[in-house]
């Protein structure tokens, strides 16, 4: 997530939420290991309608708790 104004320089990390002029990274959105979990999912091969069939089991997921069960 890139905050608004800002001015991106080089390349944002994988779930980094960065901001300011030129951009830094302010915080992640998940635990590391979360993100290292994350980044092996290939969600490529979901379905396309997947995440409206499952909208509320995701909205209710605590990602980090929870990645294993994607």
């Amino acid at each position: 997530m890139v905050a608004a104004g800002s001015i991106v320089v080089k390349n944002v990390p994988p779930y980094a939420i960065i901001g300011g002029n030129p951009a830094k990274v302010i915080k992640y959105r998940f635990l590391p290991e979360t993100i290292q979990k994350l980044l092996l999912i290939d969600f490529s091969v979901l379905e396309p309608d997947f995440f409206i069939q499952h909208r509320q089991r995701l909205a209710q997921m605590d990602i980090d708790r929870d990645v294993d069960d994607l």
